[in-house]
Order: C-alpha cells, then sequence, then structure tokens
C-alpha cells in the first residue's frame, strides 16, 4: 500500500509538472518546428565501456549516429563531485564542396582515453573552476560542425563517400548526457573550433532537454564570424541539410551571412542564459583555412559583429579576445604534452605549438581565459576584454 500511495503521489506530481511546462512557452519553439529536435531518443547506445574515470558510451552506425567515413560514434562522460555539468563540443575542421579538412574521422581516441584531461576538462587543475563538475563530452567527427543530416557521394559512383550525420550524433550525445546527469542546476555549455559553432545549434536542445537549469555558454573559436559572401550560409545548409538549425526569423542572420548574430537571437529569448565567446583578433585557422578573407578582414567582422551583441546585452554577453591569431585556448594547458592534445592527436606538435593557445596561460592584461571563465561562473568581476593593439 505504501508503495502504491507514493506511485500516486509521483503521478500527481508529473501530471503538475507537465501542466506547469504546458503553461509556460519553450524559448525555442521555433526551432522544434523546424526540426531541430527530431532525433532526440532516437538512438540508444548499444555498449557502454569503463575507460579509467571515464564511461564511453558506442553507437550502432546503422541507428544513425555516425563518423563521416562511416566509423561507430562515441561519446564520454565523467562523474564529478559537483551537481553542476559540462558538455563540451570537441573541434576538428570542416567538410563541404569547397574544403575537407577534419582532423580525426574516428572516436578512437575517445575509446581509448574517455574524456580528455586538459583545459577546462582538467579534473586536478587547480585554475580550472569547473575541475569536479559532471561531463558529457562529444567528439567531433562528421565535418558539418554538428549540425548535417546528409549522405553525399562526392565522386559519382554510387558509394557514400561523406556521411555528415552531426544532428544526429549531437542529438544522441545529449540524450546521454540527459541519462547520466537529469538535473543539474547549471550548464557550461562549451566548445572549440568546430565545437565552438555546434554550440549554436546545440543551445537550443540542451535548453529543450533542460528547462530550469541555468545555461553558460563559452564559445571558443568558433564565435560565428563567416566570410559574408551574400548566399553562402544558405548555400552550406543547403549542402549538409542544417536548415533546421538555423532559426528562420533570424533576419540579421541571412542579412549579413553571418552567424554570430545567431546568438543574439538566442539571449533575445532565454533569460537565464549568458554567453562568453573566446577568440584571438585574427583567428588564422578560421580566417585563412576556413573562412578564407585576411586577418584584417576578419577582426573588422569579428568587433562590429561583437560590438553590436555587446551593446544589446551588456550584462550577459561578454568578450575574451585577445591579440594575435591563434586558434582556441580551452583544449590545453601549460603542461599539456601537445602530441595527446585532444582533438588535435592527427596535427604535428610543433605546428599545434605555433596555433594553441593555452587556458592558464594565455592572457588579457594579466587575466588568463581560466580567470575570466571563473569569474564568469561566480557573476562578479566578469567582465569584456579586449586586447588593445
Amino acid at each position: 500500500m505504501r508503495i502504491l500511495a507514493v506511485m500516486i503521489l509521483a503521478l500527481l506530481v508529473a501530471a503538475c509538472g507537465d501542466d506547469d511546462q504546458a503553461a509556460r512557452s519553450f524559448e525555442f519553439q521555433e526551432m522544434v518546428d523546424q526540426g531541430l529536435m527530431r532525433y532526440v531518443g532516437a538512438a540508444s547506445p548499444r555498449q557502454s565501456v569503463t575507460v579509467g574515470d571515464s564511461t564511453v558510451f558506442e553507437f550502432d552506425p546503422a541507428d544513425g549516429p555516425v563518423c563521416l567515413a562511416g566509423a561507430p560514434f562515441r561519446v564520454a562522460t565523467r562523474s564529478g563531485q559537483s551537481n553542476d555539468l559540462v558538455i563540451y563540443l570537441q573541434g576538428g575542421g570542416a567538410c563541404n564542396s569547397q574544403i575537407c579538412q577534419v582532423t580525426t574521422v574516428t572516436t578512437d581516441t575517445t575509446l581509448s582515453n574517455g574524456v580528455p584531461g586538459a583545459g577546462v576538462l582538467s579534473a586536478s587543475l587547480a585554475a580550472n573552476p569547473v575541475r569536479d563538475w559532471n561531463v558529457l563530452y562529444s567528439p567531433y567527427c562528421d565535418g558539418s560542425l554538428m549540425a548535417g543530416d546528409v549522405e553525399i557521394d562526392t565522386d559519382g559512383d554510387g558509394v557514400v563517400d561523406r556521411y555528415q550525420k552531426g544532428l544526429r550524433n549531437l542529438s544522441a550525445a545529449l540524450d546521454v548526457a540527459v541519462a547520466e546527469f537529469p538535473e543539474p542546476s547549471r550548464i557550461l555549455l562549451t566548445g572549440v573550433s568546430a565545437g565552438g559553432f555546434a554550440t549554436l545549434t546545440a543551445l537550443p536542445m540542451v535548453r529543450f532537454h533542460y528547462r530550469d537549469a541555468e545555461i553558460l555558454v563559452l564559445n571558443d573559436a568558433g564565435v560565428g564570424i563567416a566570410s559574408g559572401e551574400e548566399g553562402s550560409l544558405v548555400a552550406l545548409a543547403s549542402e549538409w541539410n542544417s536548415s533546421s538549425a538555423l532559426p528562420a526569423s533570424c533576419t540579421e542572420c541571412f542579412a549579413t551571412d553571418q552567424l554570430m548574430p545567431v546568438l543574439g537571437w538566442q539571449l533575445d529569448r532565454d533569460p537565464n542564459l549568458r554567453i562568453g565567446i573566446v577568440t584571438s583578433k585574427r583567428d588564422l585557422v578560421i580566417a585563412a583555412t576556413f573562412v578564407m578573407i585576411p586577418g584584417d578582414q576578419f577582426e573588422a567582422a569579428l568587433l562590429e559583429q561583437s560590438g553590436r551583441l555587446r551593446n544589446r546585452h551588456p550584462e550577459r554577453f561578454k568578450r575574451f579576445i585577445y591579440a594575435g591569431n591563434r586558434h582556441t585556448t580551452l583544449a590545453i594547458q601549460a603542461d599539456t604534452e601537445l602530441g595527446m592534445a585532444g582533438g588535435f592527436t592527427d596535427i604535428d606538435p610543433e605546428v599545434l605549438d605555433m596555433i594553441l593557445g593555452r587556458y592558464d596561460v594565455t592572457n588579457i592584461e594579466g587575466v588568463t581565459v581560466a580567470d575570466w571563465v571563473t569569474s564568469m561562473l561566480a557573476a562578479t568581476g566578469w567582465d569584456d576584454l579586449v586586447a588593445q593593439d
């Protein structure tokens, strides 16, 4: 009888909860209507294995989640002492008809190592304010900024060459997050490079799963600066079948052919959201390799686009824009062995040394990125920092 009473009470509470949810409109209902959530709950891991302090979940490619060349997609989790949650989206290039440079097309490193242990994911770095948080680590292996939903036969021989199923992968990863960490009070949604771009797609999906948590977005080197070439966003979304990730009502996005206005669109709709961006002024990897514009043009677009957002949301949108042309800061720290840097294992360490910043070293007037993230989480002393030339 006691068990029956508890079950009845639980059903009543759930019903009340459903009424409360129904009474409150969803901040990003437009994205639901566009189909962004169409793969929520569509795939379950076929197995999980323990790797050190992590758990790695593997999906069957036949169920949808899959890497660029057909390899299995995997995600990793790590439990911490805090109830808060880091959702980390790995970086690693992009692949389309103009350029295809993806640094890894498998998740084998995730299977062998679990959650990386450096930078913002370090569980031991004293300067890292999220070192004891729970972690969902979503690798990047699809080349479509975790937004695509297409199979492409590039040479016309009838065989698929590119499985760009990023939206399926991201949906599956977030399903794992919800199953493992159902009720965090705060979420740090972060990503580097392609993973930074992927936070734009992921935010509405994270809010869909976690209606009441405070969400902080920390976007490193994927802040949404594009070429600005007329029609470029629509063309890329068409190739990747990722139009559902671009809000149709974000008129500024299509008018400017820039992705950064998506951040403003999100801030306009979600009052329980703060966004911080980290980037160098002239990110060489993004500007020269992927966007294909000169560094000074990248800097001008960055300052103009981010300045406009800053004026609209001065308390909830802030910048850490440091001098130079390095690419990312969150993935590694001062003592990281570059040959083992998470997400960059296929790149020469000497090249990495030239292009990557360090979480606990890169700074503006003595304030490191780690210091700035600490202030962001504390919501005190969190300043908008733009390096002076």
